[in-house]
């Protein structure tokens, strides 16, 4: 009884710790939207801009630029690079 009352603490201890290490990472990760100053920095992080969409960064395809990143919290830190207001900030022309 006693080594059974061990091992759950030990095993919910485990688990309890794992969940918040990797919670907090991907909260990290998401919350890491840089917002740059200008195009030419944006492109050292994506090379051919960042879109807020999959529709955004096809309609940049079809129109002849390369197909930028996808990234809605990239865009939303860098929206006012978008000059044009396509959905997609500092596009690249093929």
């Amino acid at each position: 009884m006693k080594k059974q009352l061990v091992a759950i603490i030990v095993a919910g201890l485990l688990v309890f710790s794992t969940m918040g290490a990797s919670s907090a990472g991907a909260v990290r990760v998401l919350g890491t939207a840089r917002s740059y100053a200008n195009c030419d920095a944006l492109h050292k992080r994506w090379q051919y801009g960042v879109a807020k969409s999959r529709k955004a960064a096809r309609r940049q395809v079809k129109t002849g630029h390369y197909k930028p990143h996808i990234s809605r919290a990239g865009y939303r830190a860098n929206s006012d690079l978008d000059a044009d207001k396509d959905g997609t900030a500092c596009e690249v022309l093929k």
